[in-house]
């Protein structure tokens, strides 16, 4: 009998090449396309800001720090906050209610229809409204950090043309029964539009009893 052959060595592993270097992918048209737009709808937003501040009429050394856009009784409107107050800027008809940061009481989350958020003052009451409610919950932390600083003592939140004109408006307010009775409105809104409903119904109930009661018999 032959003898086995021996088995045969292993061939030697060939060596790897290195991996090509890969160049950084191009960015895509879509992404280019959405950071334009993100450009400029941020302008947009800076043009019509710069606007309701101007219509704020800002005093010597007010800046606008913060502001968010969005509903106010069926109108747009801007939140505006400076650092020397809070102000609600509608559009049509033009209007700017405000309150001073020191005098904010209360600042909540409601629900009026849509997400809402409620600034308060014993004479004034400002609401907006804006269908996301984390864009919402955002604001509200940085508006209440900065009635904290603007009550914080030795800090330069004040501005003493806008205290007096606060002080006058407030005088104004309590000593008008129809100014009192708009501020009720205000804080109430619910109560309001469910009295509204209420007369509705009866005054169309009253006026369906009185049309059938004169109207001819055939």
């Amino acid at each position: 009998m032959k003898a086995p052959k021996p088995p045969k060595a292993p061939k030697p592993a060939k060596a790897q090449r290195a991996p090509a270097p890969v160049a950084a992918p191009k960015p895509k048209k879509d992404d280019r396309k959405d950071a334009e737009r993100r450009e400029r709808k941020h302008r947009r937003h800076s043009k019509r800001v710069n606007r309701r501040a101007a219509s704020l009429d800002l005093k010597d050394g007010e800046r606008v720090g913060l502001s968010i856009e969005g509903w106010s009784r069926f109108r747009r409107a801007t939140l505006v906050v400076t650092n020397y107050r809070v102000a609600l800027v509608t559009r049509v008809p033009p209007q700017v209610r405000w309150i001073p940061l020191e005098e904010v009481s209360t600042i909540a989350k409601r629900w009026h229809g849509a997400h809402s958020i409620v600034v308060g003052a014993p004479t004034e009451v400002i609401t907006l409204q804006k269908s996301k409610r984390q864009m919402l919950a955002s604001f509200q932390e940085l508006l209440e950090s900065e009635v904290k600083e603007a009550r914080r003592g030795g800090t330069q939140r004040h501005h003493a043309d806008i205290t007096q004109e606060w002080c006058d408006r407030a005088t104004q307010i309590w000593d008008s029964r129809f100014q009192r009775l708009r501020l009720w409105i205000r804080r109430h809104p619910a109560i309001t539009i469910l009295g509204l409903t209420l007369i509705a119904i009866g005054a169309f109930s009253l006026s369906s009893v009185l049309t059938s009661a004169f109207s001819p018999v055939r």
